[in-house]
């Protein structure tokens, strides 16, 4: 999926997005989808969302429930948070419970310069190691 911005210097070119999803469909048979143009706010914070497990290389984690970059960017991923994934019946209430406590914990981090806590019920506790240490937490800041 990608996104085409509208940035500080005015809108993007009119088909990169395009050209690009076409030659990842071609090329590599991905599929792909080409959003709205999206205005662009200096100081935006940008939060994406993946059902895909993570797991990131330059660390020593066996996976993780997100990632940031930076201070503006966030990804994160509902595969760990998600009950199915551990064998356990479905439970849509609890999947976005744990999703809004991590998405809370990016934007404390990407938004309002917040730093990790060792308050373990603190939404900014961390570091967060598994999903025990997510629900232990509150939502609120």
């Amino acid at each position: 999926m990608l996104q085409e911005c509208e940035g500080e210097r005015g809108l993007a070119p009119d088909a990169p997005g395009k050209d690009l999803a076409d030659h990842f469909r071609q090329s590599y048979r991905l599929n792909t989808t080409v959003l709205p143009k999206l205005s662009w706010e200096p100081g935006a914070v940008v939060i994406g969302v993946t059902a895909q497990d993570m797991y990131i290389s330059a660390f020593t984690w066996n996976f993780a429930f997100g990632y940031r970059e930076g201070d503006r960017f966030a990804l994160l991923s509902t595969a760990r948070v998600d009950p199915a994934w551990s064998a356990e019946p479905a439970n849509p209430d609890l999947l976005r419970k744990r999703l809004r406590k991590a998405a809370a914990q990016m934007v404390g981090f990407l938004y309002d310069d917040y730093r990790e806590t060792a308050e373990r019920r603190s939404v900014m506790f961390g570091p967060v190691l598994g999903i025990d240490d997510l629900d232990r937490l509150r939502e609120d800041y």
